[in-house]
């Protein structure tokens, strides 16, 4: 569970080959495909020009001890899952990824080593999704790590996609399971209190892969964008999912000026999220409701594409916006609403 650290000789202080030896060290792992990289990494400011009208920026800021334990998080996952999250935030506005400006600050603790695997991560998530390290940046750090990703992207002004465009009867669709995420957080902080507290600890973590994934490892439905375009669906409003999907659901009805219907018996938790949440204990729906890290994508649709949207993609319809004044709602099997609610809402 915890990640080994070599402590012999071969370990090589970041001050050795200091701040720009590393940048030059790490970025020669990058190369620059795109056509809109004017300059890039190594260079004072990174150049890009994009054909499109319309640039589209996102950051993702991640803090040790806030965000992330390294005690159970690998670096290459931490490396992947923040440029997930960064590319996430641009792709919700139906734009495209193509770069990213990542910044880190490194506390003595670390090592050059660390930060290749740190970045190995991130050359995994670039070359899984298209998108390149146009900028490159390394502070010392008296806190441990901290983790900046910037992604920056382009789309058409015609298919621009906000959270302020939902209508009463759009569709509201989500991209995956949720929950799971949440459930392999807790699973991970049960087993890291039992190493700290038993000698010889042995992590229980058979059959537990997809929480686990869902957790360290999250993927973007990329294809789901192909499909929608190859089928012209324009989202009306959109959202992904960091913080819940009643913290979602809540984002969107409010930025549209409209009510919600979100319905139990559609919402998508998997099996494995069910058998976690009985096992420690946890009420499975208020994990998928409030738990967060999901890094799905929750849409609204034009009611008239429900037969497309139900036969081509790869989403689940599990509610509808509705008039303002109906408020917004977590609809019961037996027909009764229930105020939706969600902790911290109105923070981003």
């Amino acid at each position: 569970m915890t990640e080994k650290r070599n402590t012999n000789k071969t370990r090589t202080p970041i001050s050795k080959i200091g701040k720009f030896g590393l940048i030059e060290r790490i970025t020669g792992a990058f190369t620059h495909n795109e056509s809109a990289t004017l300059q890039g990494v190594g260079t004072d400011c990174a150049a890009l020009l994009y054909r499109e009208p319309v640039t589209v920026a996102a950051q993702a800021l991640l803090l040790e001890g806030v965000h992330f334990d390294l005690i159970y998080t690998p670096l290459q996952h931490l490396g992947y899952k923040a440029v997930v999250r960064a590319m996430g935030q641009v792709m919700a506005m139906n734009a495209t990824p193509h770069h990213l400006l990542i910044s880190a600050g490194l506390s003595k603790r670390f090592f050059v080593e660390d930060v290749d695997r740190l970045f190995s991560g991130v050359e995994t998530a670039c070359n899984e999704y298209g998108v390149e390290v146009a900028g490159l940046d390394f502070e010392s750090s008296y806190t441990g790590l901290t983790l900046s990703v910037t992604a920056i992207g382009a789309c058409d002004s015609a298919t621009l996609v906000t959270r302020t465009g939902g209508n009463p009867t759009d569709l509201i669709c989500l991209t995956g399971s949720v929950g799971a995420a949440y459930m392999g957080l807790q699973l991970l902080e049960r087993e890291k209190a039992l190493f700290s507290s038993a000698q010889n600890a042995e992590p229980q973590l058979k059959g537990k892969e997809y929480i686990l994934q869902r957790y360290l490892r999250p993927t973007l439905p990329k294809e789901l964008f192909a499909i929608m375009s190859r089928e012209e669906i324009t989202p009306t409003s959109m959202y992904f999912l960091t913080n819940g999907l009643a913290h979602g659901v809540l984002a969107l009805s409010l930025a549209s000026g409209c009510g919600a219907k979100l319905y139990v018996e559609k919402i998508p938790i998997a099996s494995k999220t069910f058998e976690m949440a009985q096992e420690l204990h946890f009420d499975a729906l208020l994990c998928a409701l409030n738990g967060g890290d999901d890094y799905e994508f929750l849409f609204t649709a034009p009611l008239s594409h429900h037969q497309t949207i139900a036969r081509e993609l790869p989403v689940d319809i599990i509610g509808h916006l509705c008039d303002s004044s109906q408020g917004t709602l977590l609809m019961t099997p037996e027909g009764n609403g229930i105020e939706l609610s969600a902790p911290g809402w109105g923070e981003e």
